[in-house]
């Protein structure tokens, strides 16, 4: 029996200027749409079929929505929109098991407040030495600057994904939380039965 490796997640104070905020908004706007059209295709074949689409179907949909608009292919990666594809999806199989629950609901724009780099290609954390002062930055994909962040605490292990988002509040926060593979956990483990 192999041994799964562990993860650690490491949660960064983001300090984004105003085009940066501007660029964050604009990508939770794209989720929510994105997400919002696969619920409606969702609960349509379920309606017309009896069954729920497949996660081919789903990413395939996504797909076409990142293809026809072109404003979305600024900000924001294809297979993030397939992480949301997967998480409706996921929604509707957990709801269409429960007796007498219903398929997820549509999302406000208030109500979304995070997204995803499912690629560790796609961010990195950037540590700069600044007359003697550690400066930390998150690049983000399609962001044309580094985000400043806090949180010095030493980042070990490889990254594996990044969820970036934001407080519900009037002068809301910024945050991510970087998901690493730990080092130190992965190997195998063997289980002698008696």
């Amino acid at each position: 029996m192999a041994w799964e490796p562990r993860y650690r997640s490491y949660k960064l104070i983001l300090y984004p200027n105003e085009e940066q905020k501007r660029q964050i908004e604009r990508n939770l706007c794209v989720q929510r749409i994105v997400m919002n059209a696969c619920i409606y295709y969702a609960r349509y074949v379920k309606d017309h079929t009896g069954y729920l689409p497949t996660q081919f179907d789903m990413n395939r949909l996504c797909t076409e929505i990142w293809k026809k608009n072109e404003w979305m292919r600024d900000g924001v990666y294809q297979n993030s929109l397939n992480a949301i594809a997967k998480r409706v999806l996921d929604s509707c199989k957990n709801a269409d098991g429960k007796k007498g629950s219903c398929m997820p609901r549509y999302r406000k724009p208030e109500s979304m407040r995070s997204f995803g780099y499912m690629s560790n290609k796609s961010f990195s954390v950037i540590d700069t030495d600044d007359g003697g002062k550690t400066k930390r930055c998150v690049k983000l994909g399609k962001f044309k600057t580094p985000i400043r962040a806090r949180n010095m605490i030493e980042i070990t292990g490889t990254p594996v994904s990044c969820v970036v988002g934001r407080t519900r509040d009037v002068n809301p926060e910024y945050w991510c939380v970087i998901q690493c593979r730990d080092p130190a956990a992965s190997g195998e483990l063997c289980i002698f039965d008696e």
